[in-house]
C-alpha cells in the first residue's frame, strides 16, 4: 500500500476478506464491517474497496449478478466458472487456461493486459438437477438468451 497509512476501515475491511476466501458482495462487507465500525457508510466501504483494488490487495469481478464481487488477492492468479441457476462460483486454477491464453495472444498478436477469464453455466449439482427431458445444452442455452434479453 506504498505510502497511505493502513486506516481502520481498510484493516477492517481486509480482515474480512482474509478471514473467509470466497467472493463478497459489498454490502456483505458493509454488514459485516457496520458490526465493528457503527459508524461507517456504504460510500467509505465502497471507496476503501477501489483504493484496495488499485493497490493489488483486493480483486474485482462482474460475474454478471446486480453487483460485482470481491475477494483478497493471495497470489494465486484464477479463473471463474458462474453457475446461472444457483449463482454459484467457482475458482479456475490458472494452469488450466494459461495454454490458451497463449494460444490467442500468440494467433491474434494481441498482447493480453488482463487475464481474467469468467464462464458462465451450470454448476454440477443444477447440471444434475435440470428437468426431466431437457438436456443441459438446452438448459443453458435458455439461460444465455433469458441473460441476453435482460
Amino acid at each position: 500500500m506504498s505510502t497511505q497509512r493502513l486506516t481502520s476501515a481498510r484493516a477492517i475491511i481486509l480482515a474480512t476478506l482474509s478471514r473467509e476466501r470466497r467472493h463478497w458482495k459489498p454490502q456483505e462487507i458493509y454488514d459485516v464491517v457496520r458490526q465493528i465500525l457503527p459508524s461507517i457508510c456504504p460510500s467509505t466501504v465502497y471507496r476503501t474497496l477501489d483504493y484496495l483494488v488499485k493497490n493489488g490487495l483486493v480483486s474485482v469481478s462482474d460475474v454478471g449478478w446486480d453487483t460485482c464481487v470481491y475477494e483478497i488477492v493471495n497470489g494465486d492468479i484464477h479463473h471463474h466458472f458462474v453457475c446461472q441457476k444457483c449463482g454459484a462460483i467457482l475458482n479456475i486454477e490458472e494452469g488450466l487456461v494459461e495454454e490458451f491464453f497463449r494460444k490467442v495472444s500468440e494467433a491474434q498478436r494481441f498482447v493480453i493486459c488482463t487475464n481474467h477469464l469468467i464462464l458462465f453455466g451450470l454448476c454440477e449439482a443444477c447440471a444434475r438437477t435440470s428437468p426431466e427431458g431437457q438436456s443441459v445444452s438446452t438448459e443453458c442455452l435458455q439461460q444465455r438468451d433469458k441473460g441476453n434479453e435482460e
